[in-house]
């Protein structure tokens, strides 16, 4: 089944292909795709993909103001001037 869901590119091709290889009917692949396999198809690791990279770039601007003084003060002099517009 892991397999038959990793190999889909949606949710809805995973609920197909688990029907057609185990036989099985649309609520009884709906029953195993609630199980949090659905998260293993192409398209939700993609998406899961580009969050983490999102979030490690994030991580780095904000470590970046953390240890340069002067990163941080162009932050909150960008902000100073936003706030008194």
């Amino acid at each position: 089944a892991v397999a038959v869901i990793r190999g889909s590119d949606t949710v809805d091709d995973a609920r197909q292909g688990l029907q057609e290889r185990f036989g099985i009917d649309t609520e009884q692949a709906d029953y195993v795709l609630a199980l949090q396999l659905r998260r293993l198809t192409k398209l939700d690791v993609i998406e899961l993909q580009a969050e983490a990279e999102k979030l490690d770039a994030e991580f780095l601007e904000l470590t970046e103001l953390v240890s340069n003084p002067e990163a941080r003060r162009a932050v909150i002099d960008k902000e100073l001037v936003e706030t008194a517009k």
